[in-house]
């Protein structure tokens, strides 16, 4: 039993806290630790924090051959990141301030482990993942898994506002002890990952701590239509505030207009960050990564496109991260002078993916920006998921909502799903059929 991380999946960003901690060759990531963003984050496991299970505690390098077994014992060698077999998830655990591994120790044997994540926005997103969770099948039914996720909240919410979870559905137990820990469900993203040679979903949950909810935007989220009864239900089962504005209205599309886009080269950074539209001032996609970065670092962790007018001007972009093993491009940043730009870059983000091999396109779009859920909409994307309060930006939580595209048949394939599991597909599925 397992419960996927999702690489990538519902993370955000906006203005990038810039480290003052001196720039650290990738050699010396495995010796150095780095600053800690927040003392309780790695606290767990230690005697400074004192509300802790007396099992659990954070994992260490002889524990690499004990966790790569414990998912061994599921998976064979077909587990979706793996690092975990290789022993390099834990080193970045340990030695990086943005990752926890938790593992339960009982009598000196390895036989839980899981995983918070902080890496998925910017620090004032307070957005994070918890997963990599996997328990020896021997003691399945012992507790042990329900365990190590109270373990997980209790660290998440010291440093997490919103906190998020995602459940294969290859076992119904996995999402058992996340309802039994009562996340919510906010969604189902189909055949997002590649085990074993086929595609496999993924239940979505999160849950919001802290000042979250206190946060979270008065603006009512304005969505079309498709998406109104997955927000709906989300937000009921959030016990959130659910009013809705709906918008039925098509996109004003513009694809007459005459934009070309390519690859983005450095030259054309600067001229982008002039533009607000979708990165300071009304959100469009949310990404883990944005150009005000710098070149260098968006030119290795993503493909950015641009569009040019005919003066050859750089008028927007579209940021794309592409994972190979899964087959599955995420668009991850929309910056347009206008809404003229949106259906050239769109439309570059889905034949870029294409010709990566890409069988899943997946964006996360902001709740107030109907005109682009349509653009989306119109090329194929459907709602797959909603998640409030995601985002942190000026002065509130933004909600936002998950599209994907599938670029193959929709074929969920055998699963194991809750009651509550089996309701959100059935919604979900809808939007595909």
């Amino acid at each position: 039993m397992a419960l996927a991380i999702g690489v990538g999946e519902f993370k955000t960003f906006r203005k990038r806290e810039r480290s003052k901690a001196p720039v650290r060759l990738a050699s010396e990531l495995d010796k150095t630790p780095l600053m800690i963003m927040d003392p309780l984050f790695k606290a767990y496991g230690t005697d400074r924090y004192r509300e802790r299970d007396p099992d659990i505690r954070l994992a260490e390098e002889r524990d690499i051959p004990a966790i790569a077994e414990l998912f061994r014992s599921h998976y064979g060698n077909g587990y979706i990141a793996q690092d975990v077999y290789d022993g390099g998830w834990v080193k970045r655990s340990i030695y990086r301030d943005d990752t926890i591994c938790l593992v339960l120790d009982h009598s000196g044997l390895v036989l839980a482990t899981g995983s918070v994540v902080l890496n998925y926005g910017d620090r004032n997103d307070r957005s994070g993942e918890m997963g990599r969770l996997a328990v020896d099948p021997d003691c399945s039914r012992a507790g042990y898994g329900t365990r190590v996720i109270d373990a997980l909240f209790k660290v998440a919410e010291n440093s997490l506002e919103f906190a998020s979870v995602e459940s294969r559905t290859a076992h119904v137990i996995t999402q058992e002890m996340v309802e039994e820990a009562r996340f919510p469900h906010i969604g189902f993203a189909p055949m997002l990952f590649s085990v074993n040679g086929r595609r496999e979903s993924v239940v979505l949950y999160a849950k919001l701590h802290g000042a979250g909810e206190f946060l979270r935007s008065k603006r009512p989220p304005y969505l079309i239509s498709e998406a109104a009864l997955l927000a709906n239900l989300v937000l009921t089962g959030m016990g959130l505030r659910s009013e809705l504005a709906i918008s039925d209205g098509p996109f004003a599309d513009h694809r007459t207009s005459s934009f070309t886009v390519r690859s983005m080269d450095r030259s054309a950074v600067a001229q982008l960050l002039r533009i607000p539209d979708g990165r300071l001032t009304d959100p469009l996609l949310f990404g883990n990564i944005s150009i005000e970065e710098g070149f260098t670092f968006v030119r290795d962790k993503a493909r950015y496109l641009v569009a040019y007018d005919d003066d050859n001007q750089p008028v927007g972009t579209i940021g794309l991260q592409f994972d190979e093993t899964n087959r599955l491009a995420k668009g991850i940043e929309l910056i347009a002078e206008n809404e003229r730009v949106w259906s050239s870059l769109c439309s570059a983000f889905i034949h870029e993916s294409a010709a990566l091999g890409a069988e899943v396109l997946s964006v996360d779009v902001s709740a107030y920006q109907p005109g682009l859920q349509r653009l989306l909409f119109d090329y194929g994307f459907r709602p797959a998921a909603y998640a409030p309060a995601m985002v942190f930006h000026g002065t509130e939580r933004l909600d936002a909502l998950k599209m994907i595209k599938l670029n193959v048949p929709f074929d969920p394939g055998e699963m194991t799903l809750t009651e509550k599991s089996k309701k959100m597909f059935s919604l979900v599925r809808s939007n595909f059929v």
